[in-house]
């Protein structure tokens, strides 16, 4: 909430009690910074397919099989492994609404099916394992035991290595896991304001390698992490960050917004944790470049 010109928030898991809730909001508002943004209006959301009824419909005994039979499977492989499987489900409706007009709803379902596992021989402890999330029932463990089976196959032999600079080879998800971390603080754009990111001065100019395209995209079907609106109603979009190489845009939510800043345009970024203000968002696998890089 704003008040007097400042950012005042609370949160609860009860609404037995709502008149507190907005009394410990206007409190810290007293105490809170300075509001340079209006909340969303009325908008007009794309339409992205997030829910599946399935998902729901998925009984307990099933997911106990699920996680029994990727454990099995991996023992079988190599005894030695001490496993441990994970299956869940869930799903939830979303409602926002404020006093400006703006207001978004959604329904949302997740299933996730997993499992690591962890051999130890001596002094070396080798952890491998998968993991997989859909909207849709994830109901065949067959992709997670290949993946996780070819990790513990290319660990077979054990090698010893010279302590001394040498050349390193990343495969496709190395690369992956190595660049995105640092690219999320890089293109936020609370960094880029505050003249912390490397890149803020960069826009519109070739700063990767004219084969690297990274685009933020939440309204892919049935991906877990795809949505409507982000979390403060405003329309998630795809967002171009690098093309071919070059800087494009960065990636903002309302609350770091400045009225004075024209150009910095919310772009549906934003996610809200309990007791959390709205946080810049850009998901791992939502990564993909023009070499194939996931």
């Amino acid at each position: 909430m704003i008040k007097n010109g400042k950012t005042g928030y609370a949160a609860s898991t009860s609404m037995e009690n709502a008149q507190q809730l907005v009394d410990d909001a206007v409190a810290t508002a007293e105490f809170g910074m300075k509001a340079e943004f209006q909340f969303p209006a009325t908008k007009i959301f794309p339409k992205v397919a997030i829910f599946d009824a399935a998902v729901e419909k998925v009984s307990l005994e099933k997911m106990i099989r699920l996680g029994e039979e990727l454990i099995c499977k991996i023992t079988e492989y190599s005894p030695e492994v001490i496993c441990e499987g994970g299956v869940t489900k869930s799903s939830y409706q979303l409602s926002i609404i404020n006093s400006r007009g703006g207001q978004a709803s959604f329904r949302e379902s997740v299933f996730g099916l997993g499992i690591e596992g962890q051999r130890i021989r001596g002094t070396d402890m080798l952890f491998v394992g998968d993991y997989q999330s859909s909207c849709h029932p994830i109901l065949e463990t067959d992709e997670i035991v290949k993946t996780t089976i070819r990790q513990l196959e290319l660990a077979k032999r054990m090698a010893k290595v010279t302590s001394k600079p040498m050349s390193v080879i990343f495969a496709p998800d190395g690369v992956t896991s190595s660049l995105v971390l640092p690219l999320i603080s890089a293109f936020n754009g609370k960094t880029v304001l505050e003249g912390a990111s490397p890149l803020g001065k960069k826009l519109r100019e070739k700063v990767f390698d004219i084969n690297f395209t990274l685009n933020d995209n939440p309204l892919i079907p049935y991906n877990t992490s795809s949505r409507p609106c982000d979390d403060e109603g405003v329309p998630c979009q795809v967002t171009p960050l690098i093309t071919k190489g070059v800087v494009n845009n960065f990636y903002m939510i309302y609350k770091l917004q400045p009225g004075r800043k024209p150009k910095a345009p919310a772009t549906g970024s934003g996610r809200v944790a309990y007791l959390r203000l709205p946080r810049m968002h850009l998901l791992f696998h939502r990564v993909k470049s023009a070499s194939k890089i996931w």
